[in-house]
């Protein structure tokens, strides 16, 4: 046989394996080459060329700040003549400079004979040491070595020392002469330190200002195999062990790798370059090591979601925040979505949603204003009554609507007919949601029924509503009078009266302030004159548990007032038609509820028993529940219903299968469904098969699409979130719990807290005239003050119509909101006793004189004595200072009355200088114990203080300023809104 016979021609072969082991080779390099080329790389070559452009920026505009500067131009002179008389003494400081060297010399040699003779003293002391301890030697002769070669040590010491001193000398001699040049150039140094830090840093991330052999080893740090050392390119990672991911039932320590990307996003400077080198637009509060929120501590992706061991665009589960955006990502990045992971970024416009994760019991924010806003329009619309939300129970009431249980002493069958059937025909703006006719799929059949479904309502309401016993209008209101008082009282803190609808404007937070309660325009066609009569004067007879303070009313006032909102109506929506009642379509409904629990026989035998009234009862009842009234609403027979909505904590985690999209074409995310489900809350069910009680019973809203985006970040925030907040502080606790009381009852409507609020201010000619700024509250007031105040207001400023109103909220909530001003303000101290005032001392006597110079009693009442002055000038009663104020906010107000209250009318009293003190006739015009504090402001604003808490007088004067106002009115409001001291009423802002 032919060794050399092969199935193969070997030389083929060899060919063959030739060519597939340089394809081999060349797809290795190819594969290796496309690892390493990574696009995060790319990035932080930008970034460091971006970088490099700032730093040289900044580096040359901070040169030319310097160099024309007087100050860096008087100290380059000064240099310049330093150095001249410097050089004068050019050969005296080189000869100095030569002994220095020589003694330099000298003393390194001394130091060396030094600790020689140290070294042979230190065996020799052993040696003695160890001759005494063990017996081993001569002890004496080792003393007497020891002895000798320490007397060495000792005038080696003084070698050393007299060499050393002559050294300082001679330091100092060249110093005086160089003194100068050093001052002046440490000046310059000084000057120019930032630009040498930005000349450093540039010696380290810019190629042109490198040497040679930094350029070359920065080339090599990032070359493949070699980077393992210390590249300069490199993936950078953030681990936050406080926060942590959950990884198949084991909670792991989050981990960042955003920062990869993103190198430019604590640091400002970036606000205007390229994504992904952006400055964070919010640096003060997120990302920056000063800030609350470092990157450090709370990385990116437990705020923003997304995936942030991700290195890649695609990987780290970015979301576009449009479908023009999503089209871009796509041509730019091939962008596609990351399907089996389950918390994606959130698009931009949703990224305050994580927020929530961490303050969910919070009552606002500070720094989120879009989840602000629409955690106050969920919580306007009720979606808590329907909807079980943990941060509300106990922070907000479940019901927010109005109390059904006297609904017949209120209005009427027809317009409670209408009102349900369409409330936004009565009034554009209104919260209550329309339940009825939002389908444009409704049948011919539907619209049928759901006219008898209102039918069936209003009958059950009013068959039920119980008798309320309302008092007689003891006299005839004015309409205009009315007006007036609905304008100035304080009602628009809380109310509008709009006319024309704007609810296609989106709200704000001050406007959903502005309507705390509901816009009044209609009432003359939804209720009677009686009854808003006793509502103004009792609103807690009518529902105990409203939200409507008690305005202290004189009957006078409440007729007035009645009189001028009874006058207000809408005769359009009362004109409409109301259909009658069909008793066939009624007892279709009946068969409806009744075969969900029987059989067909027994549901009809049910059904043949009942009368017309009966079915409109039973009817009334199963349909008041099966559209959720009790949600927002208490209704007789209804008191312990339960919600009927899906709870919502954890559905911002929902997974994307538990949502049912229907036959709907909207794009299948979460964040589209729940858009979708906000804004058209009955389209899922188009096309689907279902009885009339089957379906879907969100109503609708009426929410634009911006009020719906934010009410969709809230949705989101309410995630299954393993990293709520850690156990807050007392501090903390009370500031928060206080929060939520100003937030229920609507304080900042009228009241500037936290410098926001303050929305009815713009109904004033000034404000003085209207609420009070409660900022410094805590630092203000005294606490057992405040607490009688909230529960029995007297007047405090005396020139106000606005009138604080009785909430009626119980010792526990006004506790809550005084602990929330004292802690938010720094101060702790549950009670303060008596100031005590040494009427004797030096400090006293002389603020009575100031007192007496400052001629307070111009604006201010002593008790019920008038202040000298009009009633637009009047002040608060200085007689109930001692009660209500504490000395040392008393005092740092009299000190500086603008810092603590911007543009407020009370000046800063008098205080003379020393100067004046010692003037000749400085006696006679500011007394000798103000002389004798000549210099010492602080004692003199504490002199004024004690007099001040010395005033007496009458402390509640409500009474005696109601009847000057009941006799002299207000006109002085009219005048200063008509007076144009600068005459700038054609001015253009």
């Amino acid at each position: 046989m032919d060794r050399d016979e092969r199935h193969y021609n070997i030389l083929s072969l060899n060919k063959l394996f030739g060519i597939s082991s340089i394809f081999f080779l060349v797809l290795i390099i190819w594969t290796f080459a496309d690892d390493y080329d990574r696009t995060w790389k790319d990035y932080q070559r930008e970034f460091r060329r971006l970088d490099s452009d700032l730093t040289n920026s900044l580096k040359g505009e901070e040169q030319s700040r310097v160099k024309e500067s007087d100050e860096y131009n008087q100290v380059s002179q000064e240099l310049l003549l330093a150095q001249a008389g410097l050089d004068a003494q050019a050969e005296d400081l080189k000869v100095l400079q030569e002994q220095q060297k020589n003694i330099d010399a000298e003393f390194y040699k001394v130091q060396k004979d030094l600790a020689f003779a140290k070294s042979l003293y230190d065996v020799a002391k052993f040696q003695y040491e160890a001759a005494l301890s063990y017996n081993g030697g001569d002890a004496e002769k080792e003393k007497r070595n020891m002895d000798e070669l320490g007397t060495d040590v000792h005038q080696k010491t003084l070698s050393v020392q007299e060499v050393e001193a002559r050294l300082e000398l001679k330091k100092d001699e060249i110093e005086r002469i160089t003194a100068n040049v050093d001052e002046s150039t440490r000046k310059l140094n000084s000057l120019e330190s930032q630009i040498q830090l930005y000349a450093r840093k540039l010696n380290t991330i810019d190629p042109n200002s490198m040497t040679i052999g930094n350029r070359v080893a920065n080339a090599i740090r990032d070359l493949p195999v070699i980077d393992f050392l210390n590249p300069y390119l490199k993936i950078n990672q953030i681990i936050i062990p406080d926060i942590t991911d959950d990884m198949n039932f084991v909670q792991m320590p989050k981990v960042d790798r955003c920062t990869t990307c993103h190198l430019g996003i604590d640091k400002p400077g970036f606000e205007n370059a390229p994504q992904p080198h952006t400055t964070h637009p919010k640096l003060d509060i997120f990302l920056a090591s000063a800030s609350a929120h470092s990157i450090e501590d709370f990385g990116c992706t437990s705020c923003h979601a997304g995936r942030g061991r991700g290195t890649d665009f695609v990987t780290a589960a970015h979301t576009p925040s449009s479908p023009e955006q999503e089209k871009e990502w796509k041509e730019k990045y091939n962008w596609h979505k990351m399907h089996h992971w389950e918390t994606p970024m959130y698009p931009t416009q949703y990224s305050e949603a994580g927020c929530l994760k961490c303050h969910s019991s919070q009552a606002y924010i500070d720094g989120s204003e879009d989840l602000n806003l629409g955690l106050a329009l969920f919580e306007k619309a009720s979606c808590n009554g329907c909807h079980l939300v943990n941060r509300y129970e106990g922070n907000l009431p479940q019901r927010r609507g109005p109390n059904l249980t006297h609904l017949a002493s209120k209005t009427s069958r027809e317009w409670a007919y209408r009102w349900i059937e369409a409330p936004r025909k009565f009034r554009e703006d209104t919260w209550m949601p329309h339940f009825f006719d939002i389908s444009d799929f409704d049948t011919e059949e539907d619209l049928l029924r759901t006219d008898q479904e209102i039918h069936a309502i209003v009958d059950y309401l009013f068959d039920k509503s119980t008798p309320l016993e309302l008092v007689n209008i003891p006299r005839l209101g004015n309409e205009d009078r009315g007006e007036y008082l609905f304008n100035n009282l304080g009602c628009k803190g809380c109310h509008e009266l709009e006319t024309e609808p704007h609810h296609e404007e989106t709200y704000t937070l001050a406007s959903i302030r502005k309507e705390h309660g509901p816009n009044l325009i209609g009432l003359g066609s939804k209720t009677t004159k009686k009854w808003l009569f006793n509502w103004l004067k009792n609103p807690k007879n009518y529902h105990p548990e409203t939200r409507m303070p008690d305005l202290r009313l004189t009957d006078i006032e409440a007729a007035d007032l009645a009189s001028y909102l009874h006058s207000l109506t809408n005769d359009r929506f009362m004109s409409s038609s109301v259909e009658p009642i069909n008793e066939d379509i009624q007892a279709d409904i009946s068969f409806e509820f009744l075969i969900k629990m029987n059989s067909d026989k027994i549901a009809r035998e049910k059904l043949n028993t009942m009368s017309l009234d009966q079915m409109l009862d039973y009817n009334g009842s199963k349909l008041l529940q099966h559209y959720g009234c009790t949600g927002c609403h208490v209704i007789p027979g209804f008191e312990d219903a339960k919600r009927i909505g899906v709870a919502l904590d954890g559905e911002g985690s929902k997974p994307l299968n538990k949502l049912d999209f229907g036959y709907t074409s909207i794009p299948h995310t979460k964040i589209s469904w729940f858009t979708q489900k906000v804004k058209h809350p009955r389209s899922f069910e188009v096309n689907k098969v279902a009885g009339p009680y089957d379906g879907l019973r969100m109503p609708d809203f009426g929410f634009t699409d911006e009020e719906a985006e934010k009410i969709v970040t809230v949705i989101l925030a309410l995630n299954n979130n393993d990293n709520r907040e850690k156990p807050k502080t007392a501090n903390r606790t009370f500031i928060e719990e206080g929060q939520w009381v100003i937030k229920n009852n609507n304080c900042m409507g009228c009241h500037l807290i936290e410098n926001k609020g303050g929305d009815i201010l713009s109904n004033y000619p000034a404000p003085e005239y209207a609420p009070p700024n409660l900022n410094t509250q805590g630092d203000k007031v005294q606490p057992r003050w405040l607490l009688n105040f909230f529960e029995k207001p007297i007047t405090i400023r005396p020139n106000l119509l606005v009138r604080m109103p009785s909430f009626g909220l119980g010792e526990g909530k006004w506790n809550s909101l005084i602990k929330y001003f004292q802690y938010y303000d720094g101060q702790n101290i549950p009670y303060e006793g008596h100031y005590a005032v040494n009427r004797n001392s030096v400090e006293f006597r002389a603020g009575a004189k100031l007192h007496e110079m400052g001629a307070c009693n111009n604006c201010h009442f002593y008790g019920s004595v008038q202040p000298i002055q009009g009633p637009q000038t009047w002040a608060p009663n200085l007689a109930l200072t001692k009660e209500r104020l504490r000395p040392d906010w008393v005092a740092a107000w009299l000190n500086n009355p603008q810092e603590i209250m911007p543009g407020t009318k009370m000046p800063k009293p008098y205080i003379p200088n020393e100067e004046e003190l010692f003037t000749s006739d400085a006696s006679d015009i500011y007394g000798r114990d103000l002389m004798k504090l000549a210099g010492k402001e602080t004692l003199m604003i504490k002199g004024l203080t004690d007099y001040v808490y010395s005033i007496p007088g009458k402390i509640d004067i409500s009474k005696e300023i109601k009847e000057f106002f009941n006799q002299n009115g207000y006109g002085f409001l009219e005048d200063e809104e008509e007076t144009d001291d600068w005459e700038d009423d054609d001015w253009e802002d």
